[in-house]
């Protein structure tokens, strides 16, 4: 399931409707990006599945007024953010490596998505990676990202073949996450994140595929 994170304006429509309605929207729209932040958190996918049921089983548990978050966004993320790490925190304990926490709570606080969403510096390095792609490659990963197609419909637009699409676009997101590796290094020589938290992180921005992570 897929869904674009929006502004609580976007869910107001739902106010009039039955909770459980609500709910069940939220979960669907919400649910791969929250998926993709707890996953980066936890590094396991079954731990991060619970932790984004566990979360809203306890919004629901709180008759809480969905219509009156203003920033939806950042209450989902920092209520994850919060489970995740309780839930990693707990595993990291009971297996005896505490050490881990701190460096992974570190790792979290560098790449925040309550600021990052909002950072334009990023965003402008984004794109101008995007930019300075080999053209094929450029054309596919926009049609990819911008336009929402499928591989299938993208090999027929180019006249290529489906795994030369798929090429395409691995490549082009290996170049993201080298170059996004890069801008960290630049600008915390001391704390760099690996590679995998930086594919995370461009889930959330959605400059990567999900599927393809």
């Amino acid at each position: 399931m897929s869904g674009s994170l929006g502004k609580i304006s976007v869910h107001k429509g739902l106010a009039s409707s039955t909770r459980e309605a609500q709910f069940e929207q939220l979960y669907k729209d919400y649910f791969d990006k929250l998926y993709g932040y707890a996953k980066m958190i936890t590094k396991d996918s079954e731990m991060a599945k619970d932790v984004v049921s566990d979360f809203f089983f306890s919004l629901w548990k709180s008759q809480i007024d969905i219509s009156s978050i203003e920033d939806l966004d950042g209450y989902f993320f920092i209520g994850i953010k919060n489970q995740a790490v309780k839930a990693f925190s707990a595993q990291v304990k009971e297996a005896g490596h505490k050490a881990d926490i701190k460096n992974r709570l570190n790792e979290i606080d560098l790449i925040n998505p309550e600021q990052v969403l909002l950072e334009k510096e990023l965003r402008k390095k984004l794109e101008s990676i995007v930019n300075n792609l080999p053209d094929v490659c450029q054309l596919a990963y926009r049609l990819s990202k911008d336009k929402g197609l499928k591989h299938a419909e993208i090999a027929i637009e180019l006249g290529v073949s489906t795994e030369t699409v798929k090429t395409h676009i691995a490549r082009a997101q290996k170049k993201l996450k080298a170059e996004i590796l890069a801008y960290y290094q630049e600008r915390n020589p001391n704390l760099v994140p690996d590679i995998r938290l930086i594919g995370q992180y461009l889930i959330l921005l959605g400059y990567c595929e999900f599927a393809n992570i």
